[in-house]
């Protein structure tokens, strides 16, 4: 049985993209997400819109004005690429900076059907330790990309996420089980 089996990790910087919606800056870069360097970390960026007035006849240029927007979602796409099989996800783990924490987090999955379907939600803590969260199965369906969305979180003047580590386990293709037959 799968279930059996021992979990790997299944998130590193050379078998997965990572994308995110927004990035602080180069010092809190993505690639840190999983480079195992408890010392690195990414950050979002401050969720800002922009309200633009177009020119007014009597002048030549248009105006604009950016103000932060604390209940923005933050996102963090994991793929595994093409011809990668895609992976059996079983548990997700997160080391935030307290303070700024993302407090709901929906894990969507991405299978071979080409659709985004809702996996889970996880509530983590605001606390700076590591946090575990067991997801539900998806039997022996290959997962080829998993999306974080982050609700909302800790950091209630902007909500900025601040992230030490992130880590899917789970099986491999090849420790996967053969289809029934």
């Amino acid at each position: 049985m799968a279930s059996e089996l021992p979990l790997v990790a299944l998130v590193d910087n050379e078998r997965v993209r990572i994308s995110v919606s927004s990035t602080l800056d180069r010092a809190s870069s993505k690639r840190f997400l999983c480079d195992g360097n408890d010392d690195t970390c990414w950050s979002s960026a401050i969720p800002k819109v922009t309200i633009s007035r177009p020119s007014l006849p009597h002048t030549l240029t248009s105006t604009s004005l950016s103000l932060s927007q604390p209940n923005t979602p933050t996102t963090i796409t994991l793929l595994w690429p093409h011809p990668h099989p895609g992976v059996l996800p079983r548990r997700i783990e997160f080391t935030f900076q307290g303070g700024f924490v993302g407090r709901t987090v929906s894990v969507f999955c991405l299978t071979a059907a080409a659709e985004w379907s809702l996996l889970t939600q996880v509530f983590p803590l605001d606390i700076n330790a590591n946090q575990s969260f067991d997801l539900p199965s998806q039997g022996d369906t290959p997962v080829h990309s998993i999306r974080l969305v982050f609700e909302n979180g800790s950091d209630l003047n902007y909500g900025r996420i601040v992230l030490y580590r992130l880590q899917i386990l789970g099986l491999e293709p090849t420790s996967a089980p053969p289809p029934a037959v």
